[in-house]
């Protein structure tokens, strides 16, 4: 099932966004014992999280159930301005108070690792753990990227779990991040796009889906997908 929610601007998607995440918090708190989210970054993805904080109900539901993943990484040192975890942290997560062993961070430039190498040693991490991802959220690129799987290059390997990204075309060209075969075994993908700069592949996307090839249009959830728009995202829509 694919919903499609518009809002006037990149504020009210963030906030109604926000809102929607938190509900989601309480009801996985409550029906399950485990549950694995799936973080993005970008300026809409990190507002959302930001705004999540200043819900006073994501302080109350009790989250020691709760892994954090994100969908890919910049492949730069741990406290690069750049990595989607350091911002996730400052706008949310180290406000709820997780243990180590609930946030599954990429490894960073500075861990020691090659990026060839990182992508091995947290495969291995997630094939250990091998969670089933309750919810996925994704940001969408001009390009229609998402996470760090780009138009035009070549497709990963469905059985690799990580791939790493050494070209790009957005800086930093190096970066990690899931595949394509585990972000479509979520139970639910949330899409993230605002602007007007998104306007050109929402429009391919949710206008004629199966005619696109753009990275986006590869993933969605197994029971829901849900789209959090702006008005500027959507202005080119039939």
């Amino acid at each position: 099932m694919r919903e499609i929610k518009v809002y006037d601007d990149l504020d009210a998607a963030a906030q109604f966004s926000a809102v929607a995440l938190v509900d989601k918090l309480e009801q996985l708190s409550i029906s399950k014992h485990s549950f694995n989210i799936m973080l993005t970054g970008g300026s809409l993805g990190i507002k959302m999280l930001e705004k999540a904080s200043a819900i006073p109900k994501i302080h109350s539901i009790s989250l020691a159930g709760l892994n954090l993943w994100w969908g890919d990484e910049r492949f730069v040192p741990k406290e690069h301005e750049d990595r989607n975890a350091l911002q996730a942290r400052r706008a949310l997560v180290d406000s709820l108070m997780l243990g180590p062993e609930q946030i599954h961070e990429f490894p960073a430039a500075d861990s020691g690792f090659d990026l060839n190498q990182a992508a091995l040693v947290f495969s291995a991490h997630y094939q250990e753990l091998s969670p089933s991802f309750d919810l996925v959220l994704l940001g969408v690129g001009p390009d229609g990227h998402v996470a760090s799987l780009f138009p035009g290059h070549d497709s990963p390997k469905t059985d690799h779990p990580i791939i790493a990204e050494n070209h790009s075309p957005k800086p930093p060209t190096e970066r990690l991040s899931f595949n394509y075969s585990i972000l479509n075994k979520a139970t639910e993908v949330w899409f993230l796009a605002a602007g007007v700069e998104k306007s050109s592949v929402v429009a391919e996307i949710l206008d004629d889906n199966s005619a696109s090839n753009l990275p986006a249009a590869k993933v969605s959830g197994t029971e829901k997908t849900i789209w959090f728009l702006d008005k500027a995202s959507t202005s080119l829509r039939k």
